[in-house]
């Protein structure tokens, strides 16, 4: 049986992303949320926008940090990679008529709603991190991706506390745990929340 082909009622979806913010990491943000708070985060860069509904979840809760989101949207390659499933399943159970193709709107609806917050597209490694107290790494989940990204940070921003997200997946938490194994990293202290799915990665 056939979609139908009706057109996305936006004024109806724009209710509910406010209600229900299209957020992929709602189980996790409360954690982001209370590391954040505790140590005072001003400046919090997120790698990985998505829809941008964690994006305004945390400006909400974090009204005295500047957030800075920034994602390749590339949502075509994204999505004909079978891995990514779910989330396609995801976007067609959010609301009805509802494509990826929408989500760069999505995008837009929410970086109008706080002044905190700054969505844009870009690549971690074009841009200079070294003012960032956190940043959360939820971009490329290819391995080797990561790898540049995780390295790029450590060598750019002495300072900043690092989530890395999808942690149970074993390709990400092995580079994750290799940071452990390492000299050059020693100074590093990594902790797992979350049912092991999120690093918190800190300094001594």
């Amino acid at each position: 049986m056939k979609k139908s082909k009706k057109s996305l009622d936006w004024e109806k979806l724009t209710i509910k992303l406010l209600e229900e913010p299209f957020a992929l990491l709602q189980d996790k943000l409360d954690i982001i949320i209370r590391v954040c708070i505790e140590n005072d985060v001003r400046d919090l860069l997120e790698v990985g926008t998505f829809a941008g509904g964690s994006t305004y979840i945390l400006g909400k809760s974090l009204p005295n940090t500047h957030i800075l989101s920034i994602d390749i949207n590339d949502f075509y390659t994204f999505f004909n990679n079978q891995e990514n499933n779910n989330i396609r399943k995801c976007i067609d159970n959010y609301f009805e008529h509802l494509k990826f193709k929408h989500l760069p709107q999505i995008q837009r609806f929410y970086n109008n709603q706080l002044t905190n917050i700054d969505m844009q597209s870009g690549i971690l490694r074009k841009i200079d991190i070294s003012k960032y107290d956190a940043i959360i790494l939820d971009g490329d989940h290819n391995e080797e991706g990561l790898k540049r990204d995780i390295k790029y940070v450590l060598k750019n921003n002495s300072k900043c506390i690092i989530f890395v997200d999808d942690t149970d997946h074993k390709h990400i938490r092995n580079q994750v745990d290799k940071l452990r194994s390492n000299e050059k990293y020693k100074n590093l202290n990594v902790n797992y929340e979350y049912n092991n799915q999120l690093a918190i990665i800190t300094r001594n």
